[in-house]
């Protein structure tokens, strides 16, 4: 029995739950005043700003090394380049957040990522 795809999937897995950790963290950050005033301890809370940004972009970096190997593996290079600029627009928004406070900013490019990280995929996938 080869538990290749097993070890393969589960990188996958744990790289794509790094990510939705990391643009998490630019809603926490937006939250902290309220958060703090209700006693909700969340990232920022603890560890404070600085650590919790450092620590989203080590995901992000996390990201880049993870689909770089995955998609080497599979031989999809349309996946490691959609999600390594992903990654990249994440760690912008994350350096970023602490500094603006528009809604569009959070809903429409910090949720947008996902689409964003598909819509790369499509439009690389079809020019390779």
């Amino acid at each position: 029995f080869n538990h290749e795809p097993f070890y393969f999937s589960l990188f996958i897995g744990i790289g794509q739950m790094l990510f939705v950790i990391a643009i998490t963290i630019p809603f926490e950050i937006r939250d902290v005043t309220i958060d703090t005033s209700v006693g909700l301890t969340t990232m920022p809370v603890y560890f404070g700003m600085e650590r919790t940004i450092r620590t989203g972009i080590i995901f992000c970096i996390i990201i880049v090394l993870f689909v770089t190997l995955s998609s080497i593996h599979y031989h999809d290079p349309a996946y490691g380049i959609a999600m390594s600029l992903t990654a990249l627009l994440t760690i912008w928004i994350l350096k970023k957040s602490e500094k603006v406070n528009d809604d569009y900013f959070f809903s429409g490019l910090t949720d947008g990522t996902m689409i964003i990280a598909l819509l790369l995929y499509v439009c690389i996938g079809t020019t390779i």
